[in-house]
């Protein structure tokens, strides 16, 4: 009965201390940059927008852009993001810490 009783009690503090590992890995805060603006034919083609890293000040997203999310993209406590219907947000593919979130901090 004590050999069961000290086994639960380890399993019970293994599987506990592994439901505390962090994920430190290091979040890199770049500028919004635009990759392509337009297809280059003069036609009506929405332009691409890149973004990665945090904003920082108050920062509309229109319909007439599509968003793409470069990892973590951060919207800063003070800040406010204001993304217009009709607004196309695409995310690039990754897992875990590369994955691509919209984060709002509070």
């Amino acid at each position: 009965m004590k050999k069961v009783v000290l086994s639960m009690v380890l399993l019970s503090s293994l599987i506990l201390t592994g439901c505390f590992k962090d994920d430190d890995t290091p979040i890199i805060i770049e500028e919004i940059t635009i990759i392509n603006e337009g297809n280059g034919n003069g036609g009506n083609e929405d332009s691409t927008v890149d973004v990665t890293g945090a904003i920082l000040t108050n920062t509309t997203w229109t319909n007439d852009n599509i968003y793409i999310l470069n990892q973590k993209v951060v919207v800063d406590n003070g800040a406010t993001l204001t993304i217009q219907a009709g607004t196309i947000i695409k995310g690039t593919p990754g897992t875990g810490s590369l994955a691509s979130a919209l984060i709002i901090a509070r």
